[in-house]
């Protein structure tokens, strides 16, 4: 159950990011991560993030 409810906060997360990039309306997102944390890159790419050159 705790892992749910931090999946469903991650995912709000997202929907307030993507929705206050609307707002101002941004270009685009920056975020740095390092190659080897499969994570980050992993959560990034779930909430609609490109790795930079690809």
């Amino acid at each position: 159950m705790r892992l749910a409810s931090i999946v469903r906060a991650v995912g709000e997360m997202a929907a307030v990011i993507n929705e206050d990039a609307k707002l101002k309306d941004c270009g685009r997102f920056e975020w740095n991560v390092l190659d080897w944390n499969e994570s980050a890159i992993q959560f990034y790419e779930s909430v609609g993030g490109l790795p930079f050159g690809r």
